[in-house]
């Protein structure tokens, strides 16, 4: 199943946030949004209409997703700001209908591209795979510390199964060795779904040999959906690597969405997501 990738790109002290994504069979396009300061500030669509016409091939379809992905990257990290807010001028021909799929799976197609392309780029980008997002301005953009609330006690979960460090994954006999890195724990959690107030807790802790310690972090939490307008919230732990999130989570009926945490600390980062439900 083809979702989308986010990606966020510093350039000249500005962080351009770069959305791609798949619209469907029924819409046959490529769509990447460029947000700067919560605004959409320029777009790329490209038609995947031969893909549908020749015989559909996901695989073909993901290697342009990412190749658009990453075209729009590398013109940011090279400053062409200019010539990415022409490619959102309105198309040249008018809409088609829709194409049925054929019963017949065809030979992949070579990519054609629609519009002027960008220099290739050797390096993927850092964040992909999270669920993409309307063709609409970011809902929220939060700096800053919060103070943490007082809270239930709660006893702290285990590693996320989408957690990269993983402490039982140990060969028998052998004395562990254990990989540095950063443990998110997350109070407050739910079945998610389209509406909710979403009330968390997060915890940042450090993981090495000398054992586990809570960790000063900066914390980002994004929630992205394929029919709403990201929400996006930059916060800081305390001393504690503690900090608490309150957002409302957009209303949704339709399409898919999930609640994507990331921390960075020093060198170290880590990132969770969780599953939204519709409303």
């Amino acid at each position: 199943m083809i979702t989308g990738y986010n990606t966020d790109v510093e350039h000249d002290g500005v962080v351009y946030h770069v959305q791609t994504e798949d619209k469907g069979l029924d819409t046959p396009l490529v769509l990447s949004l460029v947000y700067s300061g919560g605004a959409i500030l320029a777009s790329k669509r490209s038609s995947y209409r031969d893909l549908i016409t020749a015989g559909f091939d996901e695989a073909v379809l993901t290697e342009r997703l990412q190749r658009q992905h990453r075209l729009i990257c590398a013109a940011i990290n090279a400053g062409r700001i200019d010539d990415l807010k022409k490619m959102g001028a309105p198309p040249r021909h008018p809409p088609q209908p829709p194409l049925p799929l054929p019963p017949s799976i065809a030979s992949p197609v070579p990519i054609q591209a629609d519009e002027p392309q960008l220099p290739p780029v050797e390096t993927a980008p850092d964040e992909m795979s999270e669920p993409g997002t309307a063709e609409a301005g970011a809902e929220l953009l939060v700096t800053g510390n919060l103070t943490p609330r007082p809270r239930p006690t709660a006893a702290p979960k285990g590693p996320s199964a989408y957690t990269v460090y993983d402490a039982r994954r140990r060969a028998p006999g052998k004395i562990p060795q254990i990989e540095e890195g950063l443990r998110i724990v997350v109070v407050g959690e739910k079945d998610f779904r389209g509406g909710d107030e979403m009330e968390l807790e997060i915890t940042v802790i450090r993981v090495s040999n000398q054992g586990e310690v809570p960790v000063a972090a900066t914390v980002s939490v994004k929630i992205l959906g394929t029919s709403f307008r990201p929400v996006i919230l930059s916060l800081k732990t305390n001393k504690q690597g503690t900090v608490s999130v309150s957002a409302r989570i957009p209303q949704f009926r339709t399409g898919r969405a999930a609640i994507v945490i990331r921390a960075t600390a020093a060198e170290l980062s880590n990132e969770t997501r969780r599953v939204i439900h519709p409303g």
